[in-house]
């Protein structure tokens, strides 16, 4: 696994979910209503090569999901 690849994924997958619930949150404070949905995958509780950049990004988002 090369550093930009493992770069990468986390930016789409974890860095990509604090900015989007970041300013969906914004806006339901506004509305005063609202529910964030986000996608998972089994990844995210064990990780196998050659995919452990992408597990680790998983691992991530549910991190900051189940704590927003």
């Amino acid at each position: 696994m090369d550093t930009d690849t493992f770069t990468k994924l986390w930016q789409q997958n974890c860095l990509g979910t604090f900015f989007f619930g970041k300013e969906a949150v914004n806006v339901m404070k506004v509305q005063r209503k609202g529910t964030l949905f986000f996608t998972g995958a089994t990844a995210s509780l064990r990780a196998k090569p050659p995919f452990t950049a992408f597990a680790s990004a998983k691992a991530g988002l549910r991190a900051l999901a189940l704590r927003t």
